[in-house]
């Protein structure tokens, strides 16, 4: 029996490699003519392969990949050229963001830009997947109408000639709407005569408010009223979580209020200090701990734990996180005070090391070392009240005072008692 003859459309896609890859999404808006700043949101899809497969070079491509590629994820700009060439680069830095975004698990909220200044300043985080309906379409993200700030002079004209003055008789029209919205008079409510309500529109009067004015046509052309319109969705697809409404449970210590992240102090800005998260530089609001770098001093690459507050997306298509320093376990029981001092492991080391200096045992002793012991329940002041810090020590009262003096203060106390010495000795050897 014969097998029936495929189309060729058909025999092409069963012995093709390569089904079918996405076109590119177009770029987003941009504020500059020459350099295109990257795009805040992946445009072309991020592809892996197998790892027995990526090290052949078969990505499932119409042509291999050079063995020598060493990443596990990429993007294929073009698949081929005139020259039949692809072109491809690295997609981790989108992939690895998103999963870091993900482990973080922090909710993206409405920025300065969707919400008004007064919401902002009374009302709690409101998510960018919550629709506040009493507020209408005055904040809102995407817009049909241009951004007038960026048109050059010959586009604003070309705008106004073909967009705006053909729909001067709707704009009226829209005009008494808005006016009859506002009186309580709809289109189709009768007036006490039995007729139809005409509502007349004295346009020199309406321009004479400005603010009134440039909000409806704000309105009628739907541009954005404050502010640059936004490039992206304010989530820009990082997280689709609503609200932080769970408890991180940490495998130590058990529940925690809030999780915590690693992270690492970059610089100081205007806002405050900058500290980086997860690949996202993010402002310390509370830097209370910003200088107090532990075990590791003066060291900018000191690894801390931080805690997200919250986080929204710029209208440039920025992620704006801001943190605050984590309250450690030991200071979350009282056990360890949140002052600015040392660590608990850092005062235990030196008093370990203090305590090799003393003699160990029962007998012999040193004099002056006897006063040195746990203090008897009483805090100091200054310090940290830990319990191995220093704070549990008494400082002893001893005939040692050099043990306490820094390196160059003891070697000058050594020098002058041996000169005192020798002084002494040339005394005695003059009197005889």
């Amino acid at each position: 029996m014969a097998w029936k003859a495929a189309s060729p459309g058909a025999n092409l896609l069963r012995h093709s490699r390569l089904f079918a890859m996405p076109k590119p999404l177009p770029p987003p808006l941009t504020l500059r003519l020459g350099y295109q700043e990257p795009a805040p949101y992946p445009t072309v899809q991020a592809i892996t392969a197998p790892t027995a497969s990526r090290v052949r070079g078969n990505w499932g491509l119409k042509r291999d990949v050079p063995h020598k590629i060493t990443h596990t994820t990429m993007r294929v700009t073009e698949l081929d050229t005139i020259e039949r060439f692809m072109t491809f680069e690295s997609a981790n830095d989108d992939v690895l963001t998103l999963k870091k975004w993900q482990e973080i698990d922090m909710p993206l909220t409405k920025g300065p830009g969707l919400v008004s200044d007064l919401s902002m300043a009374t009302s709690p985080l409101v998510s960018v997947f919550d629709d506040n309906i009493s507020v209408g379409e005055g904040f809102k993200w995407k817009y049909l109408g241009p951004f007038l700030l960026d048109m050059p002079a010959n586009e604003f004209k070309q705008y106004m000639l073909k967009k705006v003055k053909p729909r001067q008789n709707e704009f009226k029209a829209f005009v008494a709407e808005s006016i009859a919205k506002e009186r309580g008079v709809y289109e189709n409510a009768a007036t006490t005569d039995g007729g139809a309500g005409d509502i007349e529109v004295n346009m020199d009067k309406l321009r004479a408010d400005t603010m009134k004015f440039l909000a409806l046509v704000a309105d009628f052309l739907d541009m954005p009223r404050t502010g640059r319109p936004y490039r992206t969705h304010p989530s820009a697809g990082l997280h689709y979580i609503r609200s932080t409404a769970h408890v991180s449970n940490d495998p130590e210590h058990g529940p925690r209020p809030s999780r915590t992240v690693p992270g690492r102090s970059l610089n100081s800005g205007i806002t405050g200090p900058i500290v980086g998260i997860g690949g996202v530089a993010a402002i310390l609001r509370e830097n209370s701990y910003y200088f107090d770098s532990g075990r590791v001093h003066n060291d900018r690459r000191h690894v801390r734990d931080y805690e997200p507050r919250s986080a929204y997306i710029s209208n440039r298509g920025r992620i704006m996180l801001d943190v605050r320093s984590a309250v450690s376990h030991e200071e979350a029981i009282g056990e360890r005070s949140s002052e600015l001092t040392w660590g608990p492991e850092d005062a235990g080391s030196v008093r370990n090391k203090l305590r090799g200096i003393v003699p160990q045992g029962t007998g012999g002793r040193v004099e002056g070392w006897g006063s040195w012991g746990p203090d008897s329940g009483r805090r100091q002041e200054g310090s940290n009240g830990g319990r191995d810090g220093l704070g549990s020590l008494r400082p002893p009262r001893s005939r040692f005072p050099e043990a306490f003096k820094k390196p160059g203060q003891a070697r000058e106390g050594e020098k002058r008692e041996k000169r005192e010495a020798i002084d002494d000795i040339l005394a005695s050897l003059a009197k005889k």
